[in-house]
């Protein structure tokens, strides 16, 4: 996929300026949101975080040399190691079996706040893909740990992609997990892309 020269670019994540405030909003079913300037909204109580956690089918799993602790559960029967990574900065690279869905994993010792993430990732891949956008952003625990989910559209070849992506950042480091794909059949595969993300698991 000639769009992946991008993955370099986006992958640089630096300490980001401040931000106009955020702003309070109530949809039409009556929750109440917060507005971001980037864009991004989520639920002001925390109790509409979603909870995920390793499926029984992630038996598969790698381990982080560069973070110590992180380890990532697959479904190896669904997803294989890739012969060849499509950028080196990737710790590892995993393509589905049907093809058109790649993940790749990138681990730091580095933190980066994550309300800062989501802003930093569009604007690095803004010299790429111009009219990439964020098209939704929202918090979830996996296996008790608080992470962001981060879904941003960009066009390459005329040609619209889909970044789904689950980012960590504590005291420990931060992760990436970016799936990307072709976003007309992102919706064939986004449950198996959350059940791979769902396989992230710190260990102390």
């Amino acid at each position: 996929m000639k769009f992946l020269f991008a993955i370099v670019a986006i992958l640089v994540i630096s300490s980001a300026s401040s931000y106009s405030q955020n702003i309070k909003a109530t949809t039409q079913e009556g929750k109440e949101v917060i507005l971001s300037p980037n864009g991004t909204w989520k639920y002001s109580d925390p109790n509409m975080i979603k909870t995920n956690s390793k499926p029984a089918s992630s038996t598969k799993s790698v381990k982080s040399s560069v973070v110590k602790g992180f380890e990532f559960w697959m479904d190896g029967k669904k997803w294989i190691t890739a012969k060849k990574k499509d950028t080196e900065n990737a710790e590892f690279q995993f393509n589905h079996i049907d093809g058109n869905c790649s993940i790749m994993i990138f681990s730091d010792k580095s933190y980066v706040p994550a309300d800062d993430y989501s802003q930093q990732f569009i604007d690095n891949l803004h010299t790429s893909s111009p009219d990439a956008k964020i098209v939704n952003e929202e918090k979830r625990i996996i296996n008790g740990v608080d992470v962001r989910f981060v879904s941003v559209d960009a066009v390459f070849d005329k040609i619209t992609f889909r970044y789904f992506i689950c980012f960590y950042s504590g005291k420990k480091g931060t992760t990436q997990i970016i799936s990307y794909t072709p976003k007309n059949i992102f919706p064939e595969f986004e449950k198996e892309i959350i059940d791979f993300m769902s396989g992230f698991v710190i260990k102390n």
